[in-house]
């Protein structure tokens, strides 16, 4: 204790304790004032809400609830509410599927995409003709060969509508229709149970989505019209040969179609002669 000095004035005597520094005392030795870390405070934590009390990130608003009972009283989950605002939205119109006739010929310009012949101006005239002869003619002379055809008949493939806007294209008709997808060393090639040469074995070369329409099940109901049509002309078999991709690819190494919609419409792996390229059959009929 610091000692003290006392002072008499008659009959009063003042008591004087000498100046202490305060802070000098609470510093620990040997360490430097500056170098001490601050006091930290406990501070009560503010209120938080829980994850039910939060507003959904739903699609569908912001405002949804969380497994809670809704405003009216019931027992509205949050599921059930999408649910219900899902059923209010409009949906986009169904697709039709219809054969290519010649009065259809402008609808198939518009999936080919004004002019252009979907893929390389091929305009579906590869597996028509010699290699060498396509080359030759390929752009307008395919364009004009495959119009020929087209108005020869009988329709070489099938094009899908939605909300009356012509949107996609499936090739399918006999193997003999198309001689180039057939040759014995081609991925195509057909088997010795289903020869290219029975008129009642048919199969699907090429498939085309316009942009702006892709991933919207688009090729999905043209394999499910393309398996139809087939039936209605007493095909007995539906060739195939599509791609297994198990990376995203381009939509232009997509026009075989992929092989996982192939097998939820029932086809099933004959041949393999590459390892994305199985050889898929739907049997028909005996």
């Amino acid at each position: 204790m610091p000692s003290m000095t006392a002072l008499e004035f008659g009959d009063v005597v003042l008591v004087r304790f000498p100046f202490t520094d305060q802070s000098a005392k609470r510093q620990r030795p040997g360490v430097p004032r500056a170098t001490r870390a601050p006091t930290r405070r406990w501070r009560a934590p503010a209120s938080r809400s829980t994850w039910r009390d939060r507003p959904s990130r739903s699609p569908f608003g912001s405002t949804s609830p969380i497994d809670r009972p809704g405003l009216d009283g019931s027992r509205q989950t949050a599921k059930h509410w999408r649910m219900s605002r899902a059923s209010n939205f409009p949906r986009p119109p169904e697709i039709r599927i219809a054969p290519l006739t010649p009065a259809r010929w402008a609808d198939l310009e518009i999936v080919f995409g004004d002019g252009r012949g979907a893929c390389g101006h091929c305009w579906c005239m590869y597996w028509r003709m010699p290699r060498r002869d396509f080359e030759a003619s390929i752009g307008a002379g395919t364009r004009r060969l495959f119009r020929a055809r087209v108005e020869a008949g009988p329709p070489p493939g099938l094009l899908a509508y939605r909300g009356g806007a012509p949107v996609g294209w499936v090739q399918v008709g006999p193997r003999a229709d198309v001689p180039g997808w057939n040759g014995a060393r081609r991925l195509t090639a057909p088997t010795a149970e289903a020869p290219a040469d029975d008129p009642r074995v048919w199969g699907i070369s090429c498939f085309v989505t316009k942009a702006g329409y892709r991933r919207q099940g688009i090729a999905t109901a043209l394999l499910a019209g393309a398996v139809d049509w087939t039936r209605q002309n007493g095909a007995r078999v539906l060739d195939a040969c599509p791609v297994d991709a198990s990376a995203s690819r381009p939509p232009i190494s997509l026009y075989h179609g992929l092989a996982s919609t192939f097998r939820r419409a029932g086809f099933r792996e004959v041949a393999r002669r590459r390892p994305d390229r199985p050889l898929m059959r739907l049997e028909l009929s005996d």
